[in-house]
């Protein structure tokens, strides 16, 4: 699904961002639009897709009917538009206009049905109000800025709310050390790394 697909685009990103490699980025152009290609035929009457495996291996999803507590389809939504808006620059920097018009719609378009569909504008909580889905929306932009204090709480309140105690599968534990170390919550962080209670 779209969390590990989205090695098509990170790898020429980061190799870009690190080694300054345009030429990368143009040997792979086909495959980052036809990727993308692919995502719009899956999206819903919604304007999210959900077709890979989600937060994989969330420790507590017994609790849940043997799924992640994150929803499926604001997890690969998210890392959708994250592609998008990552095949956007690509294409800008290699020189690709119309690539870079059309990735750029679609990330806009992913962005807005997310928001529309995943995030509770009233108390700044994305989709399944876990940590999960909380640091992804946080990372990815995905709250305005005038939402941002109340959504990076809301984060800590759901880390207290399960006894400071990591909840996340294996995406939520790629993001949310990042989110809560944008927020300055370090501590927080290593308390959840280091407890053993679970």
């Amino acid at each position: 699904g779209p969390i590990w697909d989205n090695v098509s685009v990170e790898i020429p990103y980061q190799l870009l961002r690190f080694g300054g490699d345009v030429g990368v980025v143009r040997e792979n152009a086909a495959t980052m639009l036809r990727y993308l290609s692919y995502a719009l035929t899956k999206r819903d009457k919604r304007g999210l897709v959900a077709y890979g495996l989600g937060d994989w291996v969330d420790p507590f999803q017994n609790e849940n009917g043997g799924r992640p507590f994150a929803p499926l389809d604001f997890v690969d939504s998210t890392m959708i538009f994250d592609y998008a808006k990552k095949a956007a620059f690509l294409f800008r920097q290699a020189g690709l206009p119309h690539e870079a018009a059309f990735a750029s719609g679609m990330a806009r378009d992913f962005r807005r049905a997310l928001r529309k569909h995943g995030i509770d504008k009233k108390t700044c909580t994305a989709a399944g109000a876990c940590q999960t889905s909380q640091a992804l929306a946080l990372c990815h932009g995905l709250f305005e800025e005038s939402e941002l204090s109340t959504a990076r709480r809301r984060l800590v309140e759901l880390i207290h709310d399960s006894g400071d105690i990591n909840r996340c599968g294996m995406i939520g534990l790629r993001y949310i050390y990042h989110a809560l170390a944008d927020m300055g919550e370090t501590t927080l962080a290593h308390r959840l790394i280091v407890n053993e209670s679970r």
